[in-house]
């Protein structure tokens, strides 16, 4: 079957997802091949050298769950953010990164806490927590956290 071939990119890909942005692709059904999906993703991530790319596996960005699969390479920085009113799932597939947690005083951000993250780690990060992760190698990762999304529920640092 023409997943299992290592030089297909979008055949697969593209009836299952729905590219809404050059960083955004949405499920379009309720199936898709979870092995196969990840390969594509990197390859359509360094294809066009991007460097945060993912696939939003909820319906709509109001949906109460929201379940992503997502890429990011080596080279991308992860900023210091907190999301005030919702927790996070996060399992590695692919990669190593570094999850980092904070602290905040007097206006500085104190490292609390460093966990190494490899295939098959999880972490719960605590809503209203100052995390990031610190990636080494290019990783892919799922994460599910409470919706519906909403850009104002994040905090960055300003660091």
């Amino acid at each position: 079957m023409e997943k299992n071939n290592k030089n297909y990119i979008s055949s697969g890909f593209d009836s299952n997802f729905k590219k809404e942005s050059d960083l955004v692709y949405r499920l379009k059904g309720n199936y898709f091949d979870f092995k196969s999906t990840i390969y594509s993703l990197e390859r359509i991530a360094k294809k066009n050298d991007i460097k945060n790319l993912r696939i939003c596996l909820h319906e709509f960005d109001s949906s109460l769950v929201q379940h992503m699969i997502i890429y990011h390479s080596s080279t991308y920085k992860v900023p210091i953010h907190r999301h005030r009113y919702k927790s996070e799932f996060l399992k590695i597939h692919q990669g190593f990164c570094f999850y980092k947690e904070y602290f905040e005083q007097n206006g500085k951000f104190v490292l609390k806490k460093k966990e190494n993250l490899n295939v098959d780690s999880v972490i719960i990060v605590p809503k209203n927590t100052w995390h990031t992760i610190e990636i080494e190698e290019n990783i892919i990762f799922t994460e599910v956290s409470e919706g519906p999304f909403n850009n104002s529920s994040t905090d960055f640092a300003n660091e």
